[in-house]
């Protein structure tokens, strides 16, 4: 069993100025389960070398443009009511009877918001960093 001392932020209570620690207990199977996958060192791609790190003639195209991926991103989610209402397709080709449910935003630290609302509460998340810094 890991046993991790964590104190619950200000936030998070009723008064503001209050900070309470809070003992808690988990068995190494619920940490793992709350863990934030971060892959070892030697998983990640070696440009220009085959999985056993010989080298490789690059795949890269001359000229081919390189693709900024950023650090924030968000999802748009949708439903198709004529879909799910069982309203056959015909008519306007211009109309789309999608509703807008809302946005899932992803954070550059990978915490994700639907709505503005986050999807792990604080304590769960700052639990999950403690059980991953355990595992290292």
């Amino acid at each position: 069993m890991l046993s991790f001392r964590i104190a619950l932020l200000s936030f998070l209570l009723a008064t503001p100025t209050t900070v309470v620690a809070q003992e808690v207990t988990i068995s190494s199977g619920g940490c793992a389960r709350l863990v934030e996958h971060f892959p070892d060192a030697d998983v990640n791609l070696i440009p220009n070398a085959d999985v056993r790190g010989r080298p490789v003639t690059p795949a890269d195209l001359p000229r081919s443009p390189q693709i900024q991926v950023p650090d924030a991103f968000s999802i748009l989610i949708s439903v198709d009511l004529a879909e799910r209402l069982g309203i056959p397709p015909g008519g306007d080709a211009d109309y789309t009877a999608r509703a807008f449910i809302g946005q899932v935003d992803v954070a550059p630290d990978g915490r994700a918001f639907f709505n503005g609302q986050p999807l792990q509460d604080e304590a769960a998340r700052q639990l999950s960093i403690l059980c991953q810094r355990q595992r290292r």
